[in-house]
């Protein structure tokens, strides 16, 4: 009985995990087209490499955009806050792509994904480059 419940965990994990990369996929890709359209890869590769480099630098942060005890609203009114105080200290202004982003992420759920989605258009625009 245990084994079969522990499978299924593996199962679900393993699901869970494919799933949240197909969707970091999909999101990557989608937002390099629309970046490109706007002539904007260059600014939104900054505002992720910057986002990414927060997430991985702060767990708690990472911790809470993966977790499904936070309304994905509140995830992103933090992120949107965070973008502000980086704006103010740092001079850093985050394109309207970028924040476009987070509001379809929230929408649709997805904040889990966001680091997927983040590393797979970092990805891409590298090798869009050549």
């Amino acid at each position: 009985m245990l084994d079969r419940h522990l499978s299924e965990f593996w199962i679900l994990r393993v699901a869970k995990k494919y799933s949240s990369h197909q969707v970091g996929n999909r999101y990557g890709a989608a937002l390099l087209q629309v970046a490109s359209q706007k002539k904007a890869v260059g600014s939104v590769h900054g505002d992720l490499t910057l986002l990414q480099e927060l997430i991985a630098r702060e767990a708690t942060l990472a911790a809470a955009l993966k977790s499904p005890v936070f309304p994905d609203m509140d995830k992103l009114v933090l992120l949107q806050q965070l973008l502000a105080v980086y704006e103010k200290q740092g001079g850093h202004v985050f394109h309207q792509i970028t924040r476009n982003l987070l509001q379809i992420v929230a929408a649709n759920s997805k904040f889990a994904a966001l680091p997927q989605i983040i590393t797979m258009f970092l990805l891409l625009a590298r090798q869009a480059e050549g």
